[in-house]
């Protein structure tokens, strides 16, 4: 999953991908400020990432 987190020193926003089961980063590398800061994950909606020949790409969305 895709997850967004943002600085408390700045407020700049810092994209992480890591496992629904994983737990949730306290502190990273914030590439504005320079500094390891601790930072807010923030509510976003469920983005994925479809890699490969998927339906849309093959054309097997196409109705017949």
């Amino acid at each position: 999953m895709l997850y967004v987190y943002q600085c408390k020193i700045c407020s700049y926003k810092i994209e992480k991908s890591h496992s629904i089961k994983d737990e949730p980063f306290n502190n990273l590398f914030c590439t504005r400020c320079r500094q390891k800061t601790p930072v807010k994950r923030l509510i976003c909606g469920g983005a994925f990432i479809l890699k490969g020949s998927g339906w849309a790409k093959d054309g097997y969305h196409k109705v017949k």
